[in-house]
């Protein structure tokens, strides 16, 4: 921490591998401005922590991140959108088995796939969420590691929502929040939260932008195709 300003930090990431989880382990990220002739980058603070133990440390070091969060679970019609997701990925992975198959007679475990994936993607749903707590956002979600990212409003430099036209009609959306400028700055987004409940993060956030208008917090919605 040392070689690290603490008015820098603009959001911590615990990050909890699909075998670190199990055994109650996780990963502490901080995501750091830039400063003098550094650039905005995210680095490890503890690669090894006990889950017990992040809540004590934070409030220890970096009390501004220390929340207790008891988040918002995904409307149940997102869980759809996870599992056809991840679904098709399996699907087309399956099909790459096929071809493998007329090659490899091993190749058939390939077809277990697409129920592999659809599997993965309810996984991803059931740990999606989001929270505001006082004056910071709360967001989790998973790929194949789950990530809990802590941004206080005040960090925030962009957020904007993106629907595709599936979303739309499902009355879902993606929000997004990049706590850091530049070519190299972090996004978090979550996606399949419900519509209405993006709108409300970003009317939060726009708040504290309207309020010290001078930090150049923008916030947008965005409509695309995908």
């Amino acid at each position: 921490m040392a070689s690290l300003p603490v008015d820098r930090i603009q959001a911590v990431r615990i990050v909890e591998g699909p075998f670190r989880q199990p055994f109650g382990l996780v990963e502490l990220r901080v995501e750091s401005a830039a400063y003098g002739l550094t650039a905005s980058e995210s680095t490890v603070l503890f690669p090894l922590l006990r889950r017990w133990e992040v809540l004590p440390f934070l409030r220890a070091f970096l009390p501004e991140y220390a929340v207790e969060a008891n988040l918002i679970p995904l409307p149940r019609r997102a869980r759809r959108r996870y599992a056809l997701r991840t679904d098709l990925l399996g699907f087309a992975m399956a099909g790459a088995s096929l071809l493998l198959w007329l090659q490899f007679p091993m190749g058939f475990l390939g077809f277990g796939l697409p129920l592999a994936a659809a599997l993965l993607g309810l996984w991803q749903y059931r740990d999606a969420g989001w929270a505001v707590i006082g004056g910071s956002l709360v967001l989790r979600w998973r790929t194949l590691s789950r990530v809990t990212a802590i941004v206080p409003r005040r960090r925030v430099q962009m957020a904007e929502i993106i629907r595709s036209p599936l979303q739309r009609r499902s009355g879902l959306a993606t929000f997004v929040v990049r706590v850091t400028s530049g070519a190299s700055g972090q996004a978090f987004a979550l996606r399949h939260l419900d519509g209405r409940d993006a709108a409300a993060l970003l009317t939060w956030i726009g708040e504290q932008s309207r309020k010290v208008a001078a930090t150049g917090t923008a916030v947008s919605e965005d409509t695309r195709a995908s």
